[in-house]
């Protein structure tokens, strides 16, 4: 594992034992005060941005009465630091050498500072404690990863947070174990894979289909892998983040698709973008032009890119033609059983691949002649080439298949709760026993030569 990723780890472990062998009143602040260490260790000078823009959120808000003008300014404020920071500062020398925490960390950062702002509306400016504050903006768990809480959410789960439970504990370990299994067994072996894609000169004989049908679900399982682990942590310190994933892949709708995808973000997309634009003057366009705007909003906080704004017009197109053609799925609900089952199979691989993954290789490239590149080299391999290159260059492919069935079986059959149920039977030495297991098994599985960082730090 890279350097940041273990003193992130030392730092967590760190703080757990600082936080249980001190009062309840003093755990906030061991836990804000690692949480900045973090920042300090991975980059001092991320860590002083943050803090000045919080420092400053959180005045501001403190003499708000209501939301109002002022109120407007500071979110303005919060998007300029954002936009600042994201797309011009790490062009400059003085970002040079700065960690995974930049660009996505910064995002996930003034995502809940825009909801600490406008849902302080709805709460007592007064009854704002300033560690509730720092723990909520600072917290370790998801400030490089997210997923992105909510202020009033947070808020409502106080008397929890720092109060350490056994369930919490036990649930949370299984988090991030099904995290890393996610990060280290499936994600890092597809990128052995997928990196054939994006390499500058892809030589003609090698054929990238493999690649190519790999490349969504490296970016799901490592996206959702470092969430899980975001979570479990959360849950160990009584903080509960909202869920980010809900298997998309096991729909064959793109509108479903993006219920599932990145919820927390669609979440906060949606109730701070989309519903303000259907209430606004915007709304006599029509639906379509408010979920195009969103979906640019969506593209553009990736990265300002023609590839990324693409993609976002093509995500609007899609979802627009998924609704105007919702009569395929009653002709399909129509059929006998097993043909049924037959025109299932082939909407699923149109959805993935036509609808998913072609998608997926425009938003990973860094450029339209990148993308042009890949597109080419898949469609235009011979046959002959294909077939040896697939014999004899994809050894490891059955065991990227066998951790991807590892991992849906666990999505789709036991989930955290139902094996926590089974954990929580068990005792202490048992418990051990199961955890050493797991950890055997991830060493034997894991990709001895591939340790990808959080693949959204590239956004």
């Amino acid at each position: 594992m890279s350097t940041d990723s273990i003193a992130y780890f030392i730092i967590i472990l760190a703080t757990f034992i600082l936080c249980c062998f001190s009062h309840l009143k003093y755990r906030s602040w061991f836990l804000i005060s690692f949480s900045i260490l973090f920042l300090g260790i991975t980059n001092p000078k991320t860590s002083l941005i943050f803090i000045a823009i919080g420092l400053t959120n959180y005045l501001c808000v403190k003499h708000f009465n209501k939301f109002n003008l002022a109120s407007h300014a500071l979110v303005i404020f919060n998007i300029f630091c954002l936009s600042l920071i994201k797309y011009i500062a790490p062009h400059t020398e003085w970002f040079t050498g700065t960690s995974y925490i930049l660009p996505v960390g910064i995002s996930i950062f003034i995502f809940q500072q825009i909801s600490f702002i406008i849902d302080m509306k709805h709460i007592d400016t007064k009854k704002l404690v300033f560690s509730d504050y720092l723990t909520y903006s600072f917290f370790i768990g998801n400030l490089a990863t997210g997923p992105i809480l909510k202020f009033t959410n947070f808020i409502e789960q106080q008397k929890s947070i720092l109060v350490f439970s056994k369930k919490g504990i036990e649930l949370g370990i299984i988090f991030i174990c099904a995290g890393l299994f996610k990060k280290m067994a499936v994600a890092d072996n597809l990128s052995s894979f997928t990196a054939f894609l994006f390499k500058e000169k892809t030589l003609y004989s090698m054929n990238l289909i493999i690649p190519f049908l790999f490349n969504k679900y490296e970016i799901y399982a490592n996206f959702s892998g470092f969430t899980d682990i975001a979570i479990g942590i959360g849950l160990i310190f009584g903080i509960e983040l909202p869920q980010n994933f809900n298997r998309p892949f096991a729909v064959s709708s793109i509108v479903e698709f993006w219920k599932r995808w990145h919820m927390s973000l669609t979440a906060w997309i949606r109730e701070y973008v989309f519903y303000p634009l259907t209430t606004s003057r915007f709304n006599l366009f029509g639906p379509y032009p408010i979920m195009a705007v969103t979906f640019l909003v969506f593209a553009i906080w990736h990265d300002l890119k023609i590839t990324h704004i693409l993609y976002g017009l093509i995500q609007v197109m899609l979802v627009y033609l998924s609704i105007k053609f919702a009569v395929v799925n009653s002709l399909i609900n129509s059929s006998s059983p097993l043909i049924k089952y037959f025109l299932k199979t082939i909407k699923w691989a149109w959805f993935y691949v036509v609808l998913i993954s072609i998608p997926g290789i425009l938003f990973r490239a860094e450029s339209m002649s990148q993308f042009n590149n890949i597109m080419w080299n898949l469609t235009n391999t011979p046959l002959e080439t294909s077939r040896y290159f697939i014999l004899h260059s994809y050894g490891s492919m059955p065991l990227c298949i066998a951790t991807i069935c590892i991992m849906e079986i666990y999505e789709k059959y036991f989930q955290a709760d139902k094996i926590h149920n089974i954990v929580a039977s068990k005792n202490i030495w048992i418990k051990s026993l199961m955890l050493l297991a797991f950890f055997i098994l991830l060493m034997l599985l894991k990709h001895n030569y591939s340790d990808t960082n959080f693949i959204y730090s590239n956004y």
